[in-house]
């Protein structure tokens, strides 16, 4: 049996490509406004929360920051949760996106931490809540989303942007 041909690699190609992409400083502020927009439809979808009301799909909005994380920036490239991923990344990268991995998940589970005991206080004062299923399907899409693009903002904004000249084309 005779070995297949080299065919092009889609995947290969696009995480060399990834990997050679400059960095923009637009793309911690675009990353920053999506995620602030995510983070406010889930925080109005959780007050306004109404049985009555027709569901609308959070895979519309919720998503957004995921994927404008992994098509703007080089800290999302390829999979960087993994140790395989990492290798791609040079040690001061590698250490910075540890960093900010640590920070975001610190973050997320103050954040949930909080949410649950406003739960608690609200249901103490007599606030009645409604849980529905649609609003377990946005808090069950948004947390996974916050915990990929979160680490990705933090090493945006803390990661110095390099010189003119040490950017790759």
């Amino acid at each position: 049996m005779t070995t297949p041909p080299e065919r092009y690699d889609y995947l290969k190609w696009h995480a060399n490509a990834r990997r050679r992409r400059p960095r923009h400083r637009d793309t911690r502020w675009t990353l920053t406004v999506v995620l602030a927009a995510m983070l406010t439809f889930v925080i109005v979808a959780t007050i306004l929360n109404d049985p009555t009301r027709p569901f609308f799909p959070p895979f519309l909005i919720i998503p957004m920051p995921m994927i404008v994380a992994t098509n703007r920036s080089p800290f999302a490239r390829d999979t960087w949760l993994t140790e395989r991923g990492l290798q791609q990344y040079d040690e001061f990268e590698r250490a910075a996106l540890g960093r900010a991995t640590t920070r975001a998940y610190l973050s997320l589970v103050l954040g949930l931490t909080a949410v649950l005991l406003l739960a608690a206080l609200a249901l103490d004062v007599g606030e009645r809540i409604t849980i529905t299923p649609g609003l377990f399907l946005i808090w069950a899409t948004a947390v996974p989303v916050l915990a990929f693009t979160l680490p990705v903002l933090i090493a945006e904004w803390t990661v110095p942007m390099p010189d003119a000249e040490d950017q790759q084309p």
